[in-house]
Order: C-alpha cells, then structure tokens, then sequence
C-alpha cells in the first residue's frame, strides 16, 4: 500500500498540534506491513516554511529539524516536466492551488492515497483521506 502525505502531515512531526501523535503513527508504519510512505518533493520546502513560520523564533534547532525531515523514512517524489504538466491540469480543472495539485499528481501517477489535513482536498478529491480516516481503515488506532 502507497500512502502519500503533504505538507499539513508532515509538518505536524515538527510542529506540536492536533494530529501530531497521529502523523507520528505513519512513521513508524513505513517499510512495515507492505507501506510505502511518499511525498512529493514539494512538501520539503512547505514544510520548512512551517517550521520557520511557527518555530523560527521559539527555537534554535530550526536548521536541526530540516535534517531530520530528510532522515524520515519518506520517498520523495521528484518534480518534473510531466508531473508538473499533470500538476497544472489538475489546478486548471479542479480547482486546487499548484501547489496542492502537485501532491495530488504524485499520488494519482504512483498509486495510493493522499493523506492530508487539508479540508478543501479532502472534499474535492475521492483519493484523499484525514490522519485519522486513514488509521482506522488501515486499523492502526
């Protein structure tokens, strides 16, 4: 099974917030029980957005925390001149930011489920599931 998170999962390892221990959860899952983790590549500079945004003033192990994410046992989904196509296909007709289209054409190209906190995905997309949709199917919790 494929399991593709964005940035509002991947985040939460890093920032403390509601669903963190969830997104925790799906760590420890990868290479388990058959699981790919993967993320579009993208979600390496969102994420370090959330950290400077939210923690760049609070705590001095920001650079520290962007190391970590690349010890993370996640596949990172390189962008390129297809993916980027399909990306903007997706925006144009459905809606979405790039940005968010880029994560659905990751997963849509690999197979798999997008796990997201992004309310707006979750209601325009059927291959798009919550943190905590995605653990009870999977009958982690």
């Amino acid at each position: 099974m494929r399991i593709f998170l964005d940035s509002s999962v991947i985040s939460k390892l890093f920032i403390e917030e509601k669903g963190s221990e969830d997104a925790m959860r799906f760590m420890k899952l990868g290479g388990t029980k058959g699981i790919e983790i993967k993320a579009a590549e993208l979600s390496i500079y969102e994420v370090g957005n959330a950290i400077k945004r939210n923690l760049g003033k609070k705590s001095k192990d920001t650079s520290e925390f962007m190391m970590q994410l690349f010890l993370l046992n996640i596949d990172f989904i390189p962008l390129d001149s297809d993916l980027a196509s399909r990306a903007m296909e997706v925006a144009v007709k459905r809606g979405v930011t790039y940005y968010d289209a880029v994560h659905i054409a990751s997963c849509q190209e690999d197979g798999g489920i997008l796990v997201t906190e992004d309310k707006l995905l979750l209601k325009k997309f059927d291959m798009v599931m919550n943190i905590e949709e995605t653990l009870k199917i999977m009958d982690i919790r």
